[in-house]
């Protein structure tokens, strides 16, 4: 909601989630990243062992790296594509609040227009008035 109470096109209960969503790093991906890494550690130590690891072959070491460190990858993907798409959802709120502000006028706005109206009225009645007179005036000065 903005200050004056209204509803934002934004305001959506998921609108709400991804704007505190983008306020920072997401705790949840935080929290799953380290307990990911945490759990490698534990399998390396308890199954592999941190000295056996060193032997392994470079395509085994390589295939090891990829398989401890793609997933906290796609995660941080993952949350970068969502923040991402809420930023999206912020600047389209935005438009639409503008484009409603640009096609319904303001009470303000529809009072000068409504004064400018009467004042055109007025002036084209004066200049009709003025016409007629000034026809009138010629036309007694040919019938003289």
């Amino acid at each position: 909601m903005n200050l004056t109470g209204k509803m934002e096109p934004c305001d959506t209960f998921f609108g709400v989630c991804l704007r505190r969503f983008r306020a920072g790093p997401p705790r949840v991906a935080i929290i799953l990243t380290a307990i990911w890494l945490i759990g490698c550690v534990w399998y390396v130590s308890n199954n592999i062992g941190w000295a056996a690891l060193w032997t392994f072959l470079p395509h085994e070491l390589g295939g090891f790296c990829a398989g401890v460190f793609a997933p906290p990858a796609f995660v941080w993907i993952l949350v970068a594509y969502i923040r991402r798409s809420a930023d999206f959802t912020e600047t389209a709120g935005h438009i639409r609040q503008g484009m409603s502000r640009l096609t319904c006028a303001d009470e303000e706005s529809s009072d000068r227009v409504e004064a400018i109206s009467e004042a055109l009225t007025k002036q084209a009645a004066a200049l009709t008035a003025a016409t007629d007179r000034a026809a009138e005036q010629a036309q007694q000065c040919a019938t003289f």
